[in-house]
């Protein structure tokens, strides 16, 4: 699904994998949090749900696809058929800084 330590598990680890497994390091609980959503795709479910309350979309009209490379963060098709995507390198940095300032934007 990823390149993530999870991806590059065969079905048998899975089945006994921890978080020690996929983050040797503590560093708290929410760094732990964040990327273990990210890992399980769990970020991804958050998403459906954003765009079925947010935009009223009916559930069976929210597809998704995880990009291996994490750089096609969005598609959007609209009623001609057309498809606006959003591309960008995996770095959360840019929508923090998005949510934080809109409507400027600023260099990171």
């Amino acid at each position: 699904m990823g390149k993530g330590k999870i991806a590059e598990m065969a079905v048998e680890q899975l089945e006994k994998v921890s978080i020690q497994d996929i983050f040797p390091v503590r560093h708290g609980t929410w760094a732990q949090k964040l990327p273990i959503d990210s890992a399980t795709c769990m970020n991804k479910a958050f998403e459906i749900i954003e765009a079925r309350w947010l935009f009223d979309i009916a559930p069976e009209r929210i597809k998704v696809v995880v990009h291996p490379d994490y750089i096609c963060h969005s598609l959007v098709e609209f009623v001609d058929g057309s498809i606006i995507t959003e591309l960008g390198t995996p770095d959360m940095r840019r929508y923090t800084q998005y949510a934080l300032f809109y409507p400027h934007r600023g260099g990171s």
